[in-house]
């Protein structure tokens, strides 16, 4: 034990850690964060996502131990998913004294750089004031005040990599005390940043709370009417019951769906399998239905699946969504969905093609009567649509 504790000494007392501001966790930050890293169905990001989700609890304690003369906002925290597997998430949404706060979790404060994800530095409605670098130490079980941020600051070319544009670290303000005394007493006009992203041109199915679940009822009696009639006033078309065999990954045959549909979304579903998805529940439902985004018809897709836990009960349910033209052609340059959780931590998932794109897909796992918002943006043209918050109530 006297090791241990002397392993722990020796590591605080470094001569890097001591430039940190250290702050211990509590087991129930790892437990958070464990939960709300499950929530991204990708294993290659589970990770990243991790490590924001004790940044952010760190940033919370060490909050705690300040007396503030102004609050954050944290209700509206979001990780955003990185771009790629292995990538750099973030945490967004925080405010304080109308200051956009974001925070970056880092690995290690060895690194002569810092990564600043593309997705978080880039779009105008996720820029801020100021980007937080909190370094994670999982073993210690706590955290270090890296450095900030202020985005005005920041130059214009910065060292561009895959997903992340690269900073050094040796620009980096260390003292998180400044960093109260910014959000005391300067105004946000004092820190320049563009304008947030005008409204969309439109605003399209902005409907109620769509339960998921009456998809599986189809045995019960009256329920089929039911569906059809909700389906049909919000254009979604029922699809027959979908089998996948875990074992085999077998793919829809003809006989479960219409040719039409089938020829469509056979070639999707098995480049997603190849991908690495899972397609393994042996209950699933489907709705499609088109959409106009801008001058662009597109089809959606809808996958639901329920996911039983080691007492056979339903405890999660998995929503994939898949999205096409309906001519067939690539989506072109800038189209993106997002998926927004009704957590107060959320994880949002974000995938934007590319001209040669010919679908988009993504996929995430709630809990029950956790709802999902999703959004279909095109990001060049400035146009979205929001589909209606879906959750799985039995």
């Amino acid at each position: 034990m006297s090791q241990s504790i002397d392993f722990v000494n020796d590591f605080f007392n470094d001569s890097d850690t001591l430039a940190e501001e250290i702050v211990p966790l509590a087991p129930d930050d790892f437990e958070t964060a464990q939960l709300v890293s499950q929530r991204t169905s990708e294993l290659g990001k589970q990770w990243s996502v991790y490590l924001s989700a004790l940044a952010l609890s760190g940033f919370r304690r060490w909050l705690q131990t300040r007396s503030l003369s102004f609050q954050v906002q944290d209700a509206n925290s979001m990780i955003i998913e990185p771009a790629v597997n292995d990538g750099v998430s973030a945490v967004c949404g925080l405010v304080a004294n109308q200051f956009r706060i974001t925070i970056i979790a880092i690995e290690s404060n060895n690194s002569p750089t810092v990564p600043i994800p593309k997705t978080v530095f880039d779009r105008a409605d996720l820029k801020s004031h100021f980007y937080l670098f909190i370094t994670i130490y999982e073993e210690q079980e706590a955290v270090g005040l890296r450095g900030y941020l202020i985005h005005d600051q920041i130059p214009l070319m910065l060292t561009a990599y895959s997903d992340y544009y690269a900073f050094p670290a040796d620009r980096l303000i260390p003292d998180f005390n400044q960093l109260l005394l910014h959000l005391t007493c300067l105004e946000p006009t004092a820190i320049a940043l563009p304008q947030l992203a005008p409204p969309p041109i439109r605003q399209l199915l902005t409907q109620p709370i769509l339960n998921t679940a009456r998809w599986f009822q189809t045995q019960v009696q009256g329920a089929i009417a039911a569906i059809e009639t909700a389906t049909e006033e919000l254009a979604w078309q029922l699809l027959p019951p979908l089998t996948f065999a875990s074992a085999l990954r077998e793919l829809p045959t003809p006989e479960d769906w219409s040719r039409a549909e089938i020829d469509a979304l056979r070639p999707i579903l098995q480049d997603i399998v190849r991908q690495g998805v899972q397609l393994v529940p042996d209950e699933v439902r489907a709705v499609v239905r088109q959409l106009y985004l801008g001058s662009s018809a597109l089809q959606m897709y809808v996958i639901i699946s329920p996911l039983l836990n080691a007492q056979n009960t339903i405890a999660e349910w998995s929503l994939l969504l898949i999205l096409k033209r309906s001519d067939q052609q690539p989506l072109g340059r800038g189209i993106q969905i997002s998926v927004h959780s009704s957590c107060s931590t959320e994880v949002v998932q974000q995938v934007t093609s590319s001209d040669l794109t010919g679908y988009l897909f993504t996929q995430m796992i709630a809990e029950l009567l956790e709802s999902l918002s999703i959004t279909i943006a095109d990001l060049e043209g400035g146009t979205s649509l929001s589909l209606p918050l879906m959750q799985f109530e039995q």
